[in-house]
């Protein structure tokens, strides 16, 4: 939920959980192990995301016949793209300011905020964000921050298997999306992962439900943040091209700074270079996916492929990385709508109980439902926050280390 639009109406957190008595069904796919249950989901959802394996699982689960029915779908919901390879389902291409794409993109920097690390940034104050090291997470840490949503004493077993298949098919690339959007402290990370749970119901669905029914379709909530409206996808496509760029910048630059090494220079520090510039190369071909994938399909913001990587690119975008120094020091926030930790989620410029009561004021009953759902989401917002931050905080680089130091021993291990 992004932008303007009043948060859409949450169900119950126990109705994005398993029931008792699914299948449990399981196949080994090369993302992750899936659950026929998962797959069923998965198809009624985004038919189109379904891997080969899973279509095994279904076709024991429901049979050649569904499966088939299943397929014309797929091939109903395909976008027909321009020439220049955008999704014809964008009307304008403009943004917020109706700005053309283009202009938009060669002004990043300028009128919006300018791509770089969470840790570059300085809030009034001289307040910035404490960077942690290593960026990435362990599967315990990430375990130890994000929770299933049913209380522990009504949670089954078969609940607690899928929230940890959940987590352990979406760890790479949440991790990918830290690192490459330079997603680098502890505020700007309890930031995302807070809204990330929040919105997509601990990772049960990274689509916004019934959005095809909702009045800004085509362009509901996807990703991990649940992005909406055009101009947002606009803008955020921006960003992902012009980090692409910039990471292509950079690898010209340090080979350049490689075909200077003289041959008195050992072999291990050239081989360190290599290796330095193919990763770089490696994060610029999955940013320039990623920003093809979601400009040729709208729908493909919501592929775990790409969908963490379009929210830290939104994160980027909507000030969400820039604001998070003004966390700097903070073991809660309120996600209460107009905060730091918030806004470039909500867009709202009052908090969600003035917004309610407004509405109810007005009569308007449909938003004043909206609200009710977002303040009960802020509550998981919060308590993620607050135990990304207490995770988070071990991993803190001293003050004074040097790039790659090495993080507090007090660390969580990885399992």
């Amino acid at each position: 939920m992004t932008g303007e639009k009043a948060p859409a109406p949450q169900q119950k957190a126990e109705s994005r959980q398993s029931t008792p008595g699914q299948a449990t069904e399981r196949l080994e796919t090369p993302e992750h192990t899936l659950s026929a249950a998962g797959a069923v989901q998965l198809a009624r959802r985004a038919p189109e995301h379904l891997t080969p394996g899973a279509v095994l699982v279904l076709q024991r689960r429901v049979g050649n016949h569904a499966i088939a029915r299943l397929l014309k779908r797929i091939v109903q919901r395909v976008p027909t793209t321009t020439q220049d390879g955008w999704d014809t389902r964008y009307k304008t291409r403009q943004s917020r300011t109706e700005m053309p794409y283009e202009d938009y993109q060669a002004g990043i920097g300028g009128n919006s905020p300018e791509i770089k690390a969470a840790s570059e940034w300085t809030a009034q104050g001289d307040k910035k964000g404490r960077k942690v090291q290593p960026v990435i997470l362990t599967s315990g840490e990430l375990a130890g921050i994000l929770k299933p949503e049913i209380p522990e004493k009504r949670i089954t077993e078969a609940q607690k298997e899928e929230h940890k298949q959940r987590l352990a098919g979406a760890l790479d690339q949440i991790n990918q999306a830290f690192e490459t959007m330079m997603i680098d402290t502890v505020e700007a990370q309890a930031s995302f992962l807070a809204h990330m749970a929040g919105e997509t119901g601990t990772l049960s669905f990274l689509e916004e439900r019934g959005g095809k029914n909702l009045s800004y379709a085509p362009f509901y909530g996807r990703g991990t943040a649940h992005t909406t409206f055009e101009y947002n996808y606009v803008q955020t496509l921006a960003y992902l091209e012009k980090m692409a760029q910039g990471l292509d910048d950079q690898a010209k630059a340090k080979q350049a700074e490689k075909d200077k090494l003289g041959e008195e220079v050992d072999a291990t520090t050239k081989i360190s270079a290599l290796f330095e510039i193919q990763r770089i190369q490696e994060r610029a071909k999955l940013v320039r996916e990623a920003w093809q994938a979601v400009k040729g399909n709208i729908d493909e913001a919501a592929n775990p492929k790409y969908a963490f990587l379009f929210s830290a690119a939104y994160m980027h975008m909507s000030g969400g990385v820039k604001r998070s120094a003004e966390l700097s020091g903070q073991s809660t926030a309120a996600f209460a709508g107009p905060g730091a930790e918030d806004q470039w989620v909500t867009g709202q410029g009052q908090s969600f109980e003035a917004s309610r009561a407004q509405a109810e004021a007005a009569g308007e009953e449909k938003r004043v439902k909206a609200f009710d759902s977002a303040i009960s989401r802020a509550k998981i917002k919060k308590a993620t926050f607050e135990r990304a931050v207490a995770v988070l905080s071990k991993k803190v680089v001293p003050d004074g280390a040097a790039p790659g130091a090495a993080a507090p021993a007090t660390q969580p291990s990885a399992p």
